[in-house]
Formats: C-alpha cells, structure tokens, sequence
C-alpha cells in the first residue's frame, strides 16, 4: 500500500455555479459567489484534460499559480474556508 498524506496548504478557490459550452471552443465558469466574474477557457486549456467539470465543482488556484478542477467531495473533504 502506498503511503499517506495529509493537505495543509492553502489555496484560492471558487465554487462553480454553470459551466456554458455554448461558444465552440470555448468553456465559460460561472460562480456561486457574484463578487467574481466568470472565467473563459479554451477547450484545449490544459485545465480541461484531466476532469471535466460539474456545476458545485470547485476552480482552484495555487500559490505557485497553478490552476486546477476539483470535485466537489474531494475538495470539501480536504479543506476548510479560511474567513
């Protein structure tokens, strides 16, 4: 068995309210929080290959600026919104 791991870090995240495919080529995140405004990606946008995102899905950023996808239960079981 492969040994385990904790997260501690820290990282920037928005919870995804409608993903729109409408535009070919293009994905749009929109977000529960209004405060922010959506995001358009290109398909091809590296963010895309490995998962592709559901509505309550989480956008995350790293502090090295790395971007991600992540699942919504993965996400909410590894952290905890900071206030």
């Amino acid at each position: 068995m492969m040994p385990r791991y904790q997260c501690h870090k820290q990282v920037w995240a928005l919870e995804i309210r409608y993903i729109n495919r409408e535009t070919p080529g293009k994905v749009r995140l929109t977000f529960i929080d209004k405060d922010y405004e959506p995001l358009t990606f290109d398909e091809s946008d590296p963010l895309f290959a490995r998962y592709n995102p559901i509505q309550r899905d989480f956008y995350v950023v790293y502090d090295d600026g790395y971007a991600s996808i992540s699942p919504r239960d993965a996400f909410l079981a590894g952290y905890t919104r900071l206030t």
